[in-house]
Parts: C-alpha cells; structure tokens; sequence
C-alpha cells in the first residue's frame, strides 16, 4: 500500500517527541502530481497513447486527453486546462511567437506524411505537380512540408494553387469529387485513402523535407514547479517510443486501439510513421523562416528564444543519451 504524507501525519502525529516539530520528524515522502496531458489520435501518437503502461513513478498521476484539431489542444494548454502536450514543431513556434511561456522536452514522432494524387492523374516531376490543384490544410506540418519540398525543387509558391480544407475527411471528398487533382496529408487517413482507392501516392516528401513531427511541450511554469513529474513523463515516452520502434506488429495493435481503422490501413500508416524522442532543434530553425514567409507566425521566432524555450536536460536523463545525439545543435 501507498501511504501518502498525509497518511504519515495522520499515524504519527500523537506520537512525535516535545521539543521536535513534526515536519522534521518525518521521512521525506513526494506529493502525488497529476499531469494533465494532450495527444493527438494519429498513428504517429502512438506513444503517447501507451504513456500510463510506461509510467513507473507512482506519485505521478497521469490524465490524458485526446483531441481531434491541434489548434483546440494548444488552445487547452495555453489556458492551463493541460500541463503538457504533444504536438507538432509548428504549433510550438506559433505559442512562441504568441510569447507563451512553453518549453519542449521531448521529440515524439516523425513521418506520418504522404502526398496523393487523385486517381486518373499522373504526374512526372514536382513541376507537374505544382500545376495541380493541390489540397493543404493551411498551417499543418504536411502544408509546411509540402512547401519545403516544393522550395527544394525551385518552385515558385506564389504559382501553386493550394486548395485549403481544414480536415482530412473533407480533403479526401475534394479528391473523390475532382475538387482538387493532389493533397498533402497526415496518417492514418492517408493510407486509408491509398486503401479505399481514392488516391495514390506521388514522390516521397522526406529527402526534400524534414522528417520530424511531433513534439513534447511543457508550460514553463509547470516545468518549474513540477520538474520530477516531467521527468517521470519524458521516461516513460522514452520507454513507449523504443517498444513501438522495436515492434510494428504491437505498434499496429495499439494503434488500433484508438483509430477506428482497419488493420491493413493501420499497418500501412505505420510503416510511414516514425516513433523517435529526438528532438530536431535545426528542424525548428528552418521551419521558423518558412513559417515567417508563409505569413503564419508575426515573426521570424529568434534562435534565442527557441533555443531558451528547449530544454535537451531530461531527454538526456531519460535516454542516457547525449545533446548532439538527441539533435541539439553541434555548437
């Protein structure tokens, strides 16, 4: 049985000798903490899904919630409704250019990404492509992604014709109803697309873009007052992040869990997903400038701010890892 500090007084506190306060009398015994943690229910979360079955520090309470929109999850933690969140590079440099107090802990996933092609259009080249009429939902990690490797192959952003949604589901509607002839977009719902032959896959985005996507982010003053339980968090997606990478087959059972997919669609997100705790600190560096041009941050977030904003200490303490392994900057 647990006894909490509480539990402790309430025993012994008749029993305390005069002279000597009961605070010193007693053993030192740690607060229970609840962490109230947001996730996004995408193949590429896994990990964060399986936090409470990795989660060894029993003061640690852990209360999740899954969202649908990243924007209504950074909306909850920026209101400190949650004290922690995974969410995309993007949004951390939207709080940050909003001067919200957030700091990044954790790398949670990478990949997750496909461009499609409505089925009957072919295309040979990023050119062709950028003809198209291309579907993004304006803001998202696959939208910036999409526009760096469109960059890569020196196309001119202002010439592509992007098609906003603000949804995967409505997205693949545009496909089937010949609303747009491409889309960027995230996993699972991008090969449950491929499955459903609404659409098939165009080139590979990673060599012309980043590969990273999600992250774990803390408010600052959470972090502060609450350092082990982050920590005790940060170990546990360590140890969530390694099974699954080690595992698909168990990766798409879980997955499984909470995405109303089925498994051959599941399985074939998960090959086009990563779990990874590095955290790409360069990632975030471009990924600002690219933003600031594409008008969705006010700024171009400085490499002070970021870099006062990431903190690589309880990766490496979780990991045993070092910074430069973890993806911090080499100088």
């Amino acid at each position: 049985m647990k006894l909490t500090r509480r539990d402790v007084l309430k025993t012994i506190g008749a029993a305390v000798p005069a002279g000597l306060t009961l605070t010193n009398a007693l053993p030192s015994f740690a607060e229970d903490v609840t962490v109230r943690c947001g996730w996004i229910g995408d193949t590429h979360f896994t990990d964060m899904y399986l936090l409470p079955q990795f989660l060894k520090d029993k003061s640690v309470q852990l209360s999740q919630e899954k969202f649908v929109l990243s924007q209504d999850e950074i909306n909850a933690l920026t209101a400190g409704s949650l004290d922690m969140a995974a969410v995309g590079y993007i949004f951390f440099l939207k709080m940050l250019d909003a001067g919200q107090d957030v700091v990044a802990v954790s790398g949670v996933s990478e990949k997750g990404t496909r461009i499609l092609l409505r089925n009957g259009v072919t295309v040979k080249s990023w050119a062709e492509l950028a003809k198209l009429r291309i579907g993004i939902a304006r803001g998202s990690t696959q939208d910036l992604q999409l526009r760096s490797a469109l960059i890569k192959h020196n196309i001119d952003l202002n010439s592509v014709n992007f098609v906003i949604f603000t949804n995967a589901v409505d997205m693949m509607v545009g496909l089937q109803r010949n609303l747009i002839d491409a889309c960027s977009i995230w996993e699972p719902q991008a090969s449950k697309a491929i499955k459903d032959g609404i659409g098939t896959e165009f080139e590979k985005v990673y060599p012309y873009s980043w590969s990273s996507n999600g992250m774990l982010v803390v408010r600052g003053d959470f972090l502060k007052a609450h350092p082990a339980a982050v920590e005790a968090i940060v170990a546990a997606l360590n140890a969530s992040s390694t099974k699954l990478s080690a595992d698909h087959a168990y990766w798409v059972e879980q997955a499984l869990q909470f995405a109303p997919v089925a498994a051959d669609v599941q399985k074939l997100a998960v090959e086009n997903s990563g779990q990874s705790v590095v955290l790409h600190y360069n990632d975030l560096v471009y990924m600002s400038k690219l933003m600031f041009e594409a008008g969705y941050l006010k700024h171009e977030v400085p490499l002070a701010t970021i870099a006062a904003h990431v903190d690589y200490s309880i990766l490496q303490k979780a990991t045993g890892k070092t910074r430069m392994a973890l993806g911090a900057p080499t100088a």
